[in-house]
């Protein structure tokens, strides 16, 4: 006997020395090399299929949704204190813990049981996070594939932070690098691709408003990762610095200071994210609101909101009609009125088919599509 059957079941399968599969013939097969990519896994299994890495240059949308499972892991598994975790992923800033102040001359003893028990809270929640801290920069860590490790490590501020397992470091650095492009694409060039595509994202037809907007607000700090406001255009900048002036009564002869045209720069960026916003949300539903908002400002009101919160409030609070629902109230119906008079053989002038706008008054054709009748 030759092949499989010759080989000692002990040995496991026999080994393909080409590096391509064979076909049954015997020949190599067409298409991919033997065996697969493996896709990059994080160290806790909860959070295996989020992984912080930038090898394929979608390290911004990667590190976004990554961070946000960790952010819901840390605060459910560190015990009593795990919402200043949670606060410290999602804000890479550490928590200000406030420490009770001295009690007055005047206490009575209730007081002071009080502030003993706030005390003893002060000092187990400030041990708390400092244990905390040096768990998360571990999961951070783990979470990290083999070729973000490898750039972290490139850092030149890489060594103290490991000394000192800074976490919110740790986090910042994996951040940057996730947002880096210098070795995938060209500046501009990233900058073009993230333009065309926050202005290509949608609202999904099943997606709800909490989730549109997160998902929204996601890219738009990603965008913001690469760099520049989105939608800071000269004419928006503009309207905004001549609401500025009239509000301060500033002369125009009179230049503006920096700080001021950053704030109509910001301002203009707001306006135009949340029409963005707005016109990007699920037409089938909101078709009916955006034409409102464009018939008012055609009639001099400006009922346009100012930033994204204000966008999903008002989709929120919307009560139209959906387009979805319309169209089926478009369809066949059938609208008849009782007539208890009309002779055998007469018509009911009032009994109508509806259908695509046409009228048909033979009743004796109309049967209902659910009892026949």
């Amino acid at each position: 006997m030759t092949g499989e059957e010759d080989r000692d079941p002990a040995k496991g399968p026999a080994e393909v020395k080409s590096g391509y599969q064979k076909n049954r013939a015997g020949g190599p097969r067409k298409g991919k090399p033997w065996g697969r990519f493996v896709k990059a896994e994080g160290k806790i299994e909860e959070l295996k299929n989020y992984v912080f890495d930038n090898s394929d240059g979608k390290g911004a949308d990667r590190f976004i949704r990554t961070k946000e499972q960790i952010a819901h892991y840390v605060s459910k598994e560190m015990g009593r204190y795990g919402y200043d975790m949670e606060y410290v992923v999602e804000t890479m800033k550490e928590p200000i813990l406030q420490k009770p102040e001295k009690l007055g001359e005047d206490a009575d003893e209730t007081d002071k049981e009080i502030w003993k028990h706030e005390c003893k809270e002060y000092v187990e929640r400030k041990s708390a996070l400092a244990g905390n801290l040096r768990k998360l920069y571990t999961i951070l860590w783990g979470q990290c594939s083999e070729w973000m490790q490898a750039e972290l490590k490139g850092l030149d501020s890489f060594r103290i932070t490991q000394l000192n397992r800074n976490a919110i470091e740790l986090l910042k650095n994996i951040r940057a690098t996730s947002h880096s492009h210098k070795t995938q694409m060209n500046k501009a060039h990233a900058l073009v691709k993230r333009n065309i595509f926050i202005h290509s994202i949608k609202q999904g037809r099943y997606q709800s408003n909490a989730q549109w907007h997160t998902y929204f607000i996601n890219q738009v700090n990603t965008m913001a990762g690469i760099g520049g406001l989105i939608g800071a255009h000269p004419e928006l900048v503009a309207e905004e610095e001549r609401k500025l002036r009239v509000s301060l009564e500033i002369d125009p002869s009179v230049e503006l200071e920096k700080e001021e045209i950053k704030e109509c720069q910001e301002a203009a960026s707001r306006r135009y994210l949340a029409a963005l916003f707005l016109e990007n949300s699920d037409e089938s539903r909101y078709e009916e609101l955006v034409r409102g908002l464009h018939n008012s400002h055609i009639h001099g009101e400006d009922k346009y909101p100012k930033t994204v919160t204000e966008s999903l409030k008002l989709i929120n609070n919307w009560k139209g009609t959906p387009k979805r629902r319309q169209m089926m109230k478009d369809g066949v119906q059938f609208a008849q009125t009782a007539n208890e008079d009309l002779e055998e053989g007469e018509e009911d002038q009032e009994t109508t088919l509806v259908n695509s706008g046409k009228r048909n008054n033979k009743r004796d054709k109309i049967k209902c599509f659910k009892c026949n009748e």
